[in-house]
């Protein structure tokens, strides 16, 4: 009975590799985001080399926003942009 720890990681990983389309490649965060049909959209945090970001999809698009650290690139749906610190991407 409850929850397991073990598999709330499963759980996080099918949003934010699924859903959210995260992978690492050359060195740099890519996003190819996904929302199905019955979802209103989901968000998460991640960090990535000093960074973090917090991912948000809806029906009206993607953001992304630039929580702490210095300015970083990132790529979403293969268009690169880039995130200044306190900032947010929409897309």
């Amino acid at each position: 009975d409850g929850l397991h720890i073990t598999s709330m990681a499963g759980t996080w990983m099918s949003v934010v590799k699924g859903f959210g389309g995260m992978r690492v490649k050359n060195d740099q965060v890519h996003f190819n985001p996904f929302l199905p049909s019955q979802w209103k959209g989901f968000s998460f945090k991640v960090r990535f080399r000093n960074n973090v970001l917090k991912v948000k999809s809806t029906k009206k698009g993607t953001e992304i926003s630039n929580v702490s650290g210095d300015s970083i690139s990132v790529l979403v749906a293969g268009k690169a942009i880039t995130i200044e610190k306190g900032k947010t991407a929409k897309v």
